[in-house]
């Protein structure tokens, strides 16, 4: 208990110097300087300008360049889409295409098939005619 007494005390020390310490900087920075010359702040003041449009026309040299790699990369989106819907425009003229390959394909295999089924049919009748007119005969 008494060591966090001369802790908290010592703390309270050092923030009341820290305090203090700031004050005198604060009072001393407002002690009263002598005027300069008019030609000096105005020289001062021209020195300033010269930095800032510097300083500005540093800025508007980044900005172009910002600007024209912002362009650049438009451009080369605009240029990729524009290749990718004609990759699209390719893909479904070849979808068209290839749906009409299968459905030809289908259309000749629905035919083949009927024919086939036919075939089978009049292989059926006329097997079975002439063995139905051998059984009669045998049998009578």
């Amino acid at each position: 208990m008494r060591t966090e007494l001369w802790l908290i005390l010592a703390f309270s020390a050092v923030v009341a110097a820290g305090i203090l310490f700031m004050a005198l900087r604060h009072l001393q920075s407002r002690s009263v300087a002598p005027p300069r010359p008019i030609d000096v702040r105005l020289q001062e003041a021209l020195d300033e300008v010269k930095s800032s449009m510097g300083y500005a026309s540093e800025l508007m040299a980044e900005l172009q360049r910002e600007m024209d790699a912002q362009t650049a990369a438009r451009d080369a989106l605009v240029a990729q889409a524009e290749e990718n819907r004609r990759l699209a425009e390719i893909d479904r003229e070849q979808a068209e295409r290839i749906r009409g390959i299968l459905f030809a394909e289908t259309k000749a295999e629905a035919r083949r098939r009927k024919r086939a089924q036919w075939a089978f049919f009049l292989a059926g009748v006329l097997i079975s005619i002439p063995v139905g007119i051998a059984i009669n005969l045998l049998t009578n």
